[in-house]
């Protein structure tokens, strides 16, 4: 009887000692989890700032297009005004041309020999031109046809 109480007792001491270490297994795995908890808490957090920074810029940038449609609604009414008026401008020149007597609309002239002066310059400048482009660089003189 007594060797049956000792070896119960035994049972039972094993049976607390392997309690005992999944007890130790158990808050060594409860540790690694507060941890790991703890570091994805920390990455919400981080997300979380990350989001409301992006909030706050969409917001600027809501702001920002809502103020550029109204400056360009703006600026299509004054150029809608600035097109009707010319439009009335236009109507009013049509109205007028035609309401003139059928006279021979003479235009100013210019002298030909004053074309025919500025034309020559123009010709003679590019001619000098081409004549320094096509002297020697070592005897400056000009180069004469046939050139190969």
């Amino acid at each position: 009887l007594l060797d049956k109480s000792e070896d119960k007792k035994k049972g039972k001491m094993k049976n607390i000692s392997e309690v005992d270490t999944q007890l130790a297994d158990l808050e060594t795995r409860m540790i690694e989890l507060k941890m790991k908890k703890a570091e994805l808490v920390k990455g919400c957090d981080c997300d979380e700032e990350m989001i409301q920074k992006l909030v706050r810029k969409q917001q600027k940038l809501e702001v920002y297009i809502e103020n550029e449609l109204k400056k360009a609604k703006i600026e299509e009414n004054g150029i809608g005004t600035k097109i009707q008026n010319l439009r009335e401008r236009l109507t009013e020149t049509s109205r007028a041309i035609q309401n003139l007597p059928n006279q021979g609309i003479t235009l100013p002239t210019v002298q030909p020999s004053c074309l025919q002066n500025q034309l020559l310059d123009f010709i003679d400048k590019e001619i000098s031109e081409k004549e320094k482009e096509l002297e020697c660089p070592v005897c400056f003189e000009v180069a004469v046809a046939p050139i190969f």
